[in-house]
């Protein structure tokens, strides 16, 4: 969507201010209008409006190093979010916080801040962003059947932007469920079948909908194809709208060889499903791991 495109391009030019015929121009050709058709519903002659538009272009190619132009800018744009998504190692949050906070306050005064240890909290005044990355993770979660990836080591600020995500989604409408694989049982990760009973369960509950396992689930056909009939003939056709599930602390499977295989195995087959299921792209995942985990 345009609103998405704008915030990547804020991203890529930080330090320039877009007039409101920029934006118009930009969110317009973004949208498939030709110059004509903005000049006409703008009230601007078609030469100016094109002028606006080339130097628009212009600015982006120099910074982005590459030619850019009204043809090509979508594609432009989004090569370079995947770009940087594909890139998304969350290091140093806490570290860049104590610096950004430290550096502004008197030294009297430092000693007394309580750093948080754990998540930032939605409304913490610590918490400091670090573009382009919450405004890429929330045009990518706006993308019907997309897929985010955060890895990083612990203690980096995975959980605080899995959080920034989720308030993201909700505040676009969206249904969202939030699950910490540190909260299941030590027994959940024995087999398979218990894994994903307890993932259905969960997210049943997270969307407000009775259980319904036991009716579509059926060991003749295995755990993996009854959690997808699960999910496409119960939880997605009950959800009239987008849902984001964040999936944090996922780590917690990699000592599970096998299990944490499948799972992930599986959850790869619903992303690909999206590219040719409508149902499926009504999911938009938040995936978040921690990189520096032993595995005995």
């Amino acid at each position: 969507m345009a609103d998405e495109a704008l915030a990547v391009l804020d991203t890529i030019l930080p330090d320039y201010s877009f007039s409101n015929l920029q934006e118009t121009v930009f969110c317009e050709v973004w949208e498939g209008k030709t110059y004509a058709e903005i000049a006409e519903s703008c009230g601007y002659e078609h030469s100016y409006i094109r002028d606006v538009g080339f130097k628009l272009w212009q600015r982006l190619s120099v910074a982005l190093k590459q030619k850019v132009t009204k043809s090509n800018v979508r594609s432009v744009l989004r090569r370079y979010s995947r770009a940087q998504l594909s890139s998304l190692g969350i290091y140093g949050y806490q570290d860049r916080i104590k610096t950004s906070v430290g550096n502004s306050l008197s030294p009297a005064l430092v000693p007394e801040l309580d750093f948080p240890s754990g998540p930032v909290p939605l409304n913490s005044n610590l918490y400091i962003e670090r573009p382009p990355i919450e405004a890429l993770t929330y045009a990518e979660v706006s993308k019907p059947g997309s897929l985010i990836h955060i890895k990083g080591p612990r203690q980096k600020g995975k959980t605080s932007l899995v959080r920034r995500i989720v308030a993201y989604a909700k505040k676009q409408g969206f249904r969202t469920v939030t699950l910490s694989l540190h909260r299941a049982d030590s027994q959940v990760f024995t087999n398979l079948d218990k894994f994903l009973r307890w993932f259905c369960a969960n997210v049943s509950r997270q969307l407000g909908l009775s259980l319904q396992l036991d009716h579509y689930w059926d060991s003749d056909i295995g755990s993996k194809v009854s959690c997808t009939t699960y999910f496409e003939d119960y939880l997605l056709e009950e959800v009239d709208r987008p849902i984001v599930i964040a999936l944090d602390e996922v780590n917690q499977i990699f000592e599970y060889p096998e299990l944490s295989r499948d799972f992930l195995s599986l959850l790869r087959s619903w992303y690909e499903d999206a590219r040719e299921l409508e149902i499926w792209q009504n999911v938009r995942w938040v995936i978040a791991h921690a990189t520096d985990v032993y595995v005995p």
